[in-house]
């Protein structure tokens, strides 16, 4: 009940704002068949990606994904940690 009185009045807000703006036009029905291709099969792809993927194999593609895009910096941070250790005597 607090929810929907949150919502009613977030709607109320945003239609007060919108109501000065003029009103959209319909879109023809070429454009929504279009669109709903579009969508239609972005879903279908996602779908199947999801079906061969699970979500631990593309966490870890994107974590190796990332530390090769910064492959650079974290060798740097590497070498700079190894340089701090002075038992090792590198300069």
């Amino acid at each position: 009940m607090i929810m929907t009185a949150i919502v009613n009045i977030i709607y109320s807000i945003l239609q007060f704002i919108t109501s000065p703006f003029p009103s959209i036009p319909g879109m023809s029905q070429g454009i929504m068949d279009t669109a709903n291709a579009v969508v239609s099969a972005i879903t279908s792809s996602v779908a199947v990606m999801a079906f061969i993927l699970s979500a631990p194999l593309i966490a870890f593609i994107f974590i190796t994904y990332l530390a090769v895009l910064n492959f650079h910096w974290i060798h740097a941070l590497f070498i700079w940690v190894i340089k701090k250790i002075p038992a090792l005597g590198l300069k």
